[in-house]
């Protein structure tokens, strides 16, 4: 079976909850903010934080590009876990960047273009994987987090 990414770990609706009450409590100019909503959640650490916001940013950012009507719902159920975006193996992954080199930006339908060389992607959700490997990117470059997520291999 392929290992799957999920963009971190995973976070149940409390987590999810708490973390979003944490980032009005702790605002963007706030010293030590990951920090203190790590402690705050008591289960994460400040690197998890920081990568679950910049996944809900990419999220949100391809809500406002119109690819997605919506965030993914959620129950109030404790124990339900929520995943943002689509799940990638490593084979997909890799796919996905050969296929960024093969069809440069300027190359028309990129998005369906590497969908249909995937197989298993639609063009949204490679276009979504692309925008979140962005935010990922320009967190690392600002300093905030060390490193991509990992892509077991099979």
């Amino acid at each position: 079976m392929d290992d799957i990414v999920n963009y971190g770990p995973k976070w149940t609706w409390q987590e999810n909850k708490q973390f979003e009450n944490s980032l009005v409590e702790f605002p963007e100019d706030c010293p030590n903010r990951w920090e203190r909503i790590a402690a705050k959640l008591g289960t994460k650490s400040a690197m998890e934080v920081e990568q679950h916001y910049a996944v809900l940013l990419a999220d949100l950012e391809a809500i406002e590009a119109g690819l997605f009507d919506h965030l993914p719902e959620y129950t109030d159920d404790e124990d339900d876990i929520v995943n943002y975006g689509p799940k990638w193996t490593w084979q997909e992954n890799k796919q996905f960047e050969n296929g960024l080199i093969e069809f440069p930006e300027d190359c028309p339908n990129r998005w369906e273009r590497i969908a249909a060389k995937l197989g298993t992607k639609s063009a949204m959700e490679v276009e979504h994987h692309y925008a979140v490997l962005l935010t990922y990117l320009e967190a690392i470059e600002a300093g905030l987090i060390d490193k991509l997520p990992e892509y077991p291999k099979v």
